[in-house]
This record gives C-alpha cells, sequence and structure tokens, in this order.
C-alpha cells in the first residue's frame, strides 16, 4: 500500500509531466551563432512562452527542464554564463507563470577535476 504522506500528495498533484528535451541539454553546436543558439541547435525551436501555454493547456501540470552547463561555463573558477542562466531562468519562469511545477536537472555533466573529466550522464 503506498502511504498518504505529504510528498505522495505533492507527486499526485503533479500529475502528468512534459520533458523539454533536445533544447536546453544539447552538448554540441555546429552553428555556433553564440553562447545561447545551443538551445535550439538539435531541435531547430527556439522555447518560447506560447510554447509552455500549449502545453499547459494540453493538461500537463509538470515541466522537466534538463540542462547542459559545461558548454557554458569559463575561467579558473568555471563560472556560469549570464546570459545562459538569464535564458533558463526565463523559460523556466514561462512554466511558473503558468502555475506549473518544474524539475530543473543537470544533464550530460562535464566536470573536471585534478585534470581528469568525470562525465556522468542523468
Amino acid at each position: 500500500e503506498i502511504p498518504d504522506t505529504d510528498g505522495m500528495k505533492f507527486v499526485r498533484d503533479m500529475k502528468i509531466g512534459w520533458n523539454l528535451g533536445n533544447t536546453f541539454d544539447a552538448i554540441t553546436n555546429a552553428q555556433k551563432e553564440d553562447d545561447l543558439s545551443i538551445e535550439w541547435s538539435w531541435c531547430g525551436e527556439k522555447t518560447t512562452k506560447e510554447m509552455i501555454d500549449a502545453v499547459k493547456a494540453a493538461g500537463f501540470k509538470t515541466l522537466r527542464l534538463p540542462v547542459s552547463w559545461h558548454n557554458h561555463v569559463s575561467g579558473d573558477h568555471y563560472t556560469i554564463s549570464e546570459a545562459w542562466l538569464d535564458r533558463v531562468q526565463e523559460v523556466l519562469d514561462y512554466a511558473v507563470d503558468d502555475d506549473m511545477y518544474v524539475i530543473l536537472n543537470i544533464s550530460k555533466g562535464f566536470f573536471k577535476f585534478s585534470h581528469k573529466f568525470f562525465i556522468w550522464n542523468f
């Protein structure tokens, strides 16, 4: 029997979700137009408010927003591009403004430690 806890009530309220894949989790960008063009380099579409509104209108209550960060870091302190952070926040806000749940996760993470690369994929 599944317990009737606050956590389970939360999950039940999330209902069915929609995955915004092949956008912010793209890891290559053949066009190399700018730091933000990677978002549409795999799927050919830039995420819009109207797109997320349509997802909500179709009955979805949850948006999964997978994001790759490694193509957007620079310097010895691995600072994430402010433009990339702002764009992720903008799309996240589209869903929040539609009263949706958002699952924001690291996708295709690449991190450097002691001159060796550790790679994992969620």
